[in-house]
């Protein structure tokens, strides 16, 4: 069995579904890609493709255990989790999950993206060659994406000195793999705010009843990353209490990718999708 099998087998296992006329395909330009069966009928429209169960989602949340979301095993210091923004607790939670291998729940999902040792092929400016990046020079992509590469550096800086104050190891957390985390976070997440419907189990609090549903944080929906994206692409999501759906608007034919849209978005949430 391999990776993507194994991706599939874990989604199913925790009670994600995917549509039986979807399979994986694999393409020079796009990598691996969900598309209509080639050997199958049409995809007719209002068709769910996705129903991704919450519980598989990864996020600032899992990292703090807020219900009905779960650490899923060690964590970092709670007063780490408290001094640091959201957005810095999701990275380096990501790069703690990566460190555990096969000892991270999320193992099936992380093993099939793009590795560290392989991040140019996330596609965002970190990993561009000096060629690449000689066509950013003089615009705004350039200035926008470097000082938001610097922030980014000054923020695991900080929460390295803090995980030492606190007799915390942090060699292991280098920048090489902060910088591979923010790519991965920044080009394939969500919005937190699909996550508000998310129902606890009985007698627990709502998340947004013990933190602030602002600001967002990123939020990785596995297998559901593998819809390739187009702006004008006409998918619905549906947010229930215990899934996410993706829900095709318009009719596939046999072989050709579903397609998923960047969802509503405000104009700095656009402007990191375009940096990233």
């Amino acid at each position: 069995m391999d990776a993507m099998d194994r991706l599939f087998q874990w989604f199913g296992t925790h009670d994600g579904q995917m549509s039986k006329l979807l399979e994986l395909a694999k393409g020079a330009s796009y990598g691996y890609y969900l598309r209509v069966r080639e050997d199958g009928e049409t995809l007719s429209k209002k068709s769910c493709v996705i129903n991704c169960p919450y519980s598989l989602t990864l996020s600032y949340l899992n990292a703090i255990s807020a219900p009905p979301f779960q650490s899923h095993g060690d964590s970092l210091p709670q007063q780490f989790l408290g001094d640091m923004d959201r957005h810095t607790v999701t990275v380096f939670f990501l790069m703690l999950q990566y460190l555990k291998k096969e000892n991270s729940f999320w193992w099936p999902y992380i093993c099939t993206l793009p590795q560290p040792e392989e991040a140019e092929k996330v596609g965002t400016p970190f990993w561009f060659s000096k060629a690449d990046r000689l066509w950013l020079l003089g615009t705004d992509l350039e200035e926008a994406s470097l000082s938001r590469i610097a922030t980014w550096k000054t923020d695991w800086e900080r929460a390295l000195q803090r995980l030492r104050a606190l007799g915390r190891p942090a060699e292991a957390y280098t920048w090489e793999l902060a910088m591979w985390a923010i790519a991965i976070l920044s080009s394939r997440s969500f919005m937190s705010g699909l996550l508000e419907d998310a129902t606890p189990e009985p007698g627990l609090p709502h998340w947004t009843q013990s933190i602030d549903a602002h600001p967002s944080f990123p939020v990785l929906f596995p297998l559901s990353d593998l819809i390739n994206h187009q702006p004008e692409a006409k998918m619905t999501w549906g947010k229930g209490s215990t899934h996410m759906s993706f829900i095709v608007e318009e009719e596939v034919e046999p072989r050709k990718p579903i397609w998923n849209n960047y969802g509503p978005k405000s104009n700095q949430q656009c402007e990191q999708k375009a940096q990233s």
